[in-house]
């Protein structure tokens, strides 16, 4: 007999004359998008407002901005600021590497996130799913694991059971980063 209380945040379990209290804990849900290096990137989904598809013939260079600054973009009439992701995180662009590739053939995969009230669109090489982890687990301690430029941005990590990292990314360190000032 399954006996819920809207007064705790579990359920009662009664086995025969035995009552056990089990605690449900809600996951919560993440964009899984590739990174290099067989580094997986998360996101939390409710911050993901849209995944589009965009040219690199149709973002627009800003000069002397960081090289992680792609340019801007035309999306619903509204000036986005497109980000490589990979070139932020301090890894090697895919998207540089690319750049002897007519800029018509380039298309970023790219995920337009929110933070209070602003918008970036942060353009990777792959997005993968929605996922759902216990954030109870996230791992805090990095500095041995990670560069620090990586350090910058995370919020934590997840540990596979194949030993790989899935990376939780800290929006708000994107969103105040010093380059963006």
């Amino acid at each position: 007999m399954l006996d819920s209380s809207s007064k705790s945040k579990g359920i009662s379990v009664t086995f025969g004359n035995k009552t056990e209290a089990a605690v449900i804990h809600k996951l919560a849900k993440f964009l899984e998008f590739q990174l290099p290096e067989d580094t997986i990137g998360l996101i939390l989904a409710e911050k993901v407002q849209e995944i589009i598809t965009v040219s690199l013939s149709e973002v627009l260079p800003v000069p002397e901005m960081d090289e992680s600054i792609l340019g801007i973009y035309n999306w619903r009439s509204e000036m986005l600021w497109m980000i490589d992701l990979e070139a932020l995180l301090g890894y090697d662009s895919y998207i540089l590497k690319e750049s002897n590739i007519s800029e018509e053939k380039i298309e970023l995969m790219t995920m337009v996130v929110e933070y209070k009230g602003k918008y970036l669109g942060l353009a990777v090489k792959n997005i993968r799913d929605i996922v759902a982890y216990d954030e109870r687990i996230l791992s805090t301690s990095v500095r041995e694991l990670f560069s620090e430029r990586l350090q910058e941005f995370m919020k934590g990590y997840f540990k596979e059971k194949n030993q790989k990292f899935v990376i939780l990314l800290d929006l708000k360190a994107i969103f105040e980063n010093r380059i963006f000032l």
